[in-house]
């Protein structure tokens, strides 16, 4: 058992060094954001789509990733039947660029695989690689998009979180309330403590902004975080026909409520670019080694 423990931990050592090595210093001018949810169900991989496609419309390059490896969905949101995908990367050696897809405005899109517990055994070769196939993608992007799994899976969010800004997006219920809070207490015990913002779905402003100050006092006394209030977005009956329709809702209803007051955010994040907090591959790494060598805290 000793034996087992020694190897591991010499093998994690390993990874954490050749990550290290492949990263160095190095910055990206991408500013990286992640959209995650404590449930499923509140809207959050369409929220995604739509701010992906309104950032592009803002003649941004954009990066939309299926962050959710068990159950991807953004390419049918887009109606696009991906030939490579992340899995392929990972699994085959396939180049990171061979997976992409083109998206409307420009938009690039990295589809997920399904299943892929092999992300959370890479080997150093295989960690080294896709550091540096993603360093290279956001070298040339303006904004790189996350939409990770709801939950608080720590294996694919550690993995899939290189973000300057997490977009909590939850709705006005209890057990969304509740499940928002176990989200941002993992955050917290991962050691991300700025850079989350709230964005509450399928409300008007007033139950948004009163939701928002329940969660906010309970993450200031309890985990000493602040949290930001990004928005609300209204309940859209022309959410269901876009999904139907497989086109996202910015682009097939571009005036609908919903992407109104997404539009608003998107252009506000667009003239205060700069001013999100600092994280990017740099934090990507610090999470990855953190669950390969099995450092992170549980929740």
């Amino acid at each position: 058992m000793h034996q087992t423990a020694r190897s591991g931990k010499a093998a994690g050592e390993t990874l954490a060094a050749a990550a290290r090595t492949r990263l160095g210093a190095a910055r990206r001018p991408a500013t990286a954001i992640s959209f995650t949810s404590g449930k499923g169900g509140v809207g959050k991989s369409n929220i995604a789509a739509a701010m992906a496609v309104l950032l592009a419309q803002c003649g941004k390059r954009v990066l939309l990733v299926d962050g959710d490896l068990a159950l991807a969905n953004i390419d049918v949101l887009f109606g696009l039947k991906p030939r490579l995908t992340l899995q392929h990367v990972v699994r085959d050696g396939r180049r990171i660029e061979e997976a992409l897809l083109e998206g409307p405005a420009g938009l690039s899109i990295l589809p997920a695989g399904s299943g892929l517990q092999e992300l959370a055994h890479l080997t150093a070769t295989q960690l080294d690689e896709l550091l540096s196939a993603l360093r290279a993608l956001y070298a040339r992007m303006d904004y790189v998009l996350f939409d990770t799994p709801a939950g608080i899976s720590l294996t694919v969010t550690a993995l899939l979180e290189p973000s300057d800004r997490v977009v909590l997006v939850t709705v006005p219920e209890p057990t969304a309330l509740t499940d928002a809070y176990a989200l941002v207490k993992v955050l917290a015990r991962r050691g991300r403590r700025d850079g989350i913002g709230v964005l509450v779905n399928q409300s008007d402003e007033r139950e948004a902004r009163s939701m928002f100050r329940g969660l906010s006092w309970v993450a200031e006394q309890f985990l000493d975080l602040k949290l930001e209030f990004i928005g609300h977005a209204p309940r859209d009956p022309l959410v269901a026909d876009a999904v139907r329709r497989q086109k996202p809702i910015a682009i097939a209803h571009p005036d609908s409520p919903l992407v109104s007051a997404l539009r608003s955010i998107a252009l506000k994040w667009v003239n205060n670019e700069g001013t999100a907090a600092s994280g990017g591959i740099e934090t990507f790494a610090r999470d990855a080694l953190a669950i390969i060598t099995g450092d992170s805290d549980s929740p």
